[in-house]
């Protein structure tokens, strides 16, 4: 994936609707950088760059991210 305005220089893959897939569920849910005005993504999770870089120090290939 590639965005010129790096939104997607870094990028938390949640495996939203992945195992099975459910028609009209959604797919591709992430989280990643957040515009610097915090604009609305297409269902996406977006933080300031700072925090991702923490929450990255924090997860593991076990956590599990509630959504709600």
């Amino acid at each position: 994936m590639y965005r010129s305005d790096n939104l997607y220089d870094i990028v938390l893959v949640l495996n939203f609707n992945f195992k099975p897939i459910s028609n009209g569920r959604g797919s591709a849910i992430f989280i990643h950088v957040a515009t610097k005005n915090y604009k609305d993504t297409e269902g996406c999770i977006a933080v300031n760059k700072t925090d991702l870089k923490k929450i990255i120090k924090k997860i593991n290939k076990k956590t599990i991210v509630n959504i709600g």
